[in-house]
């Protein structure tokens, strides 16, 4: 995995991947260390927290080589295969005999690896390994690093875009100054006065 993490990488985001790895169960860590061995989402240390966030996505079958996993999936094949010819009674044996043509024709390696790229799947030493669901972007970057872990050289780091809209609010303080000034500024409003009234409420008499 350290080779997918730049030298120049933010210490607070290795801490937080660091901590989130270490907070792995058994078959997440599995899991974890067979996506990092693929290369699979490890173009940066975001990517890589972000798989953290997302290992529901994968499914690994446990020390399953690609021999092992041809093996089963030919089997697999010849129940598929019989159970169709025993419904079509009518042309069992030419479809026998094209079937065993096929099946002597294809080493278990050979019909592993291509289900394997059908599949978009890949064999890491922890078993075959598969992607059932897209990710979501749960963790982007150092703008989503949680506060315990946003160092001033973190949020530096990130772009003012990027920044929480927190940062980018004025103080309360000055919201309230900036409030009083706007009414100062606007022209004092009075109601005229009622028809048959002055301003200092007698009525005149005519």
């Amino acid at each position: 995995m350290a080779k997918y993490i730049a030298t120049d990488t933010d210490k607070s985001e290795l801490a937080y991947l660091a901590d989130k790895i270490t907070s792995m169960d058994a078959e997440q860590r599995s899991l974890f260390d067979a996506v990092t061995e693929a290369g699979w989402h490890c173009g940066n240390v975001s990517e890589i927290i972000n798989v953290t966030e997302n290992i529901h996505c994968f499914e690994l079958q446990p020390g399953t080589t690609d021999v092992h996993h041809g093996a089963y999936s030919l089997s697999l094949a010849d129940e598929q295969f019989a159970d169709t010819a025993a419904r079509l009674e009518e042309t069992h044996n030419r479809f026998m005999l094209h079937y065993n043509m096929r099946r002597r024709s294809v080493d278990e390696e050979t019909y592993s690896r291509n289900m394997a790229k059908d599949e978009g799947g890949v064999y890491t030493k922890q078993g075959y390994l598969t992607q059932d669901s897209d990710m979501e972007p749960i963790y982007r970057g150092v703008q989503d690093l949680p506060a315990d872990y946003r160092t001033p050289d973190a949020v530096k780091r990130a772009t003012p875009a990027e920044r929480s809209a927190d940062d980018d609010k004025p103080s309360v303080l000055a919201q309230i100054a900036e409030a009083r000034e706007a009414r100062r500024s606007q022209p004092e409003h009075r109601e005229p006065p009622a028809p048959g009234r002055t301003n200092s409420g007698l009525c005149l008499s005519i």
